[in-house]
């Protein structure tokens, strides 16, 4: 078992020469010892946080694209939001997909399509809009959908997320965004 860490600890100790401090006798008890130091279950201490979730909120979100020519494409983004760990954090999993008219992809430019969320303190203060699911063209949504799960810290004050659709059109990357749902998880 010590075969490995017997060889790294010889070429050590020839690389350095006389200069090195220990012998191979206390480098092998080193290497025992640090092959037998228990783990935090077997020594009893287990500190890990332990996932509490609390009841889960879902939401669903849709949005019409139209073109001049006539052709719409309906996007739709629907998941759940849950607090875990005591309320220390928040857990978003969700999925974007097409809803209806994948026929008509071309007809509205093909834009890439993203979600992003936002979060709202007590204060009325926002977080600021952040990215959520990569962006993923129309017509690659039309093969498979987007599915995505974000975490991450949410403050005592905290009391809503809000997510919407984004779009990325033409080659100036023109957004336009949809309406937001606002998932309530705080009084």
């Amino acid at each position: 078992m010590f075969h490995a860490h017997e060889n790294i600890v010889f070429r050590i100790i020839d690389s350095l020469g006389e200069k090195f401090p220990f012998t191979i006798d206390d480098l092998r008890e080193i290497l025992i010892f640090s092959a037998k130091v228990p783990t935090r279950e077997e020594s009893g201490d287990v500190t890990m946080t332990q996932s509490i979730e609390i009841p889960v909120q879902e939401f669903a979100l849709d949005w019409t694209m139209s073109s001049g020519k006539g052709g719409r494409v309906g996007f739709a983004v629907s998941g759940q939001v849950t607090l875990l760990d005591n309320k220390r954090f928040y857990k978003i999993d969700g999925v974007l997909y097409i809803s209806e008219g994948s026929a008509y992809c071309r007809d509205i430019g093909n834009p890439h399509l993203f979600v992003r969320r936002n979060g709202v303190e007590e204060s009325g203060r926002q977080w600021g809009w952040e990215t959520i699911c990569n962006r993923k063209s129309c017509s690659r949504l039309c093969a498979m959908d987007a599915y995505f799960v974000r975490t991450g810290y949410w403050a005592p004050a905290d009391r809503a997320i809000q997510l919407s659709i984004g779009a990325e059109t033409g080659w100036n990357r023109k957004r336009s965004f949809s309406p937001t749902v606002t998932v309530r998880l705080a009084d």
